[in-house]
């Protein structure tokens, strides 16, 4: 990852403590995991306060393992 980045990840892990974590990377990209109850105020703070100004959202992305493994499907595990 290069130093803008890296610099990137440390400012937005220091703000949001306990709300975001870092998420390792095999692209280069940077990547965070939000608590699901802190989703909407750590992406209003990105949009709205100055020290971030972002205004687009890339990517959001969601799992559900509830009933993971418990379906029709069969599986080898």
């Amino acid at each position: 990852m290069n130093q803008a980045l890296e610099q990137l990840a440390e400012s937005i892990s220091g703000r949001f403590a306990g709300q975001v974590a870092r998420v390792d990377s095999r692209c280069g990209e940077l990547t965070l995991e939000v608590a699901p109850a802190a989703l909407l105020a750590v992406c209003r703070a990105l949009r709205d306060e100055p020290d971030w100004n972002f205004e687009q959202l890339i990517d959001l992305c969601g799992v559900d393992y509830v009933s993971y493994g418990q379906d029709e499907w069969n599986t080898d595990t």
